[in-house]
């Protein structure tokens, strides 16, 4: 199992800090390009099914 860590600082609206948030609204992420290759070198390793899953995603970004 993998656990991701987002500070809330780094997400949109920055005034969830601090408070629960409302019923459907939604806080918004826009990892950097380190972040998100962290992220898919995690779930390559973390499991043979995660690493079916990431090769999937991999393969759908590039054929965009």
């Amino acid at each position: 199992m993998i656990f991701l860590l987002i500070p809330l600082q780094h997400c949109k609206p920055s005034e969830l800090i601090g408070r629960p948030a409302k019923p459907r609204e939604r806080a918004y992420w826009s990892p950097s390009k380190e972040v998100l290759i962290a992220l898919i070198h995690a779930f390559s390793i973390a499991s043979r099914s995660y690493q079916r899953d990431m090769l999937d995603f991999i393969g759908k970004l590039i054929s965009r």
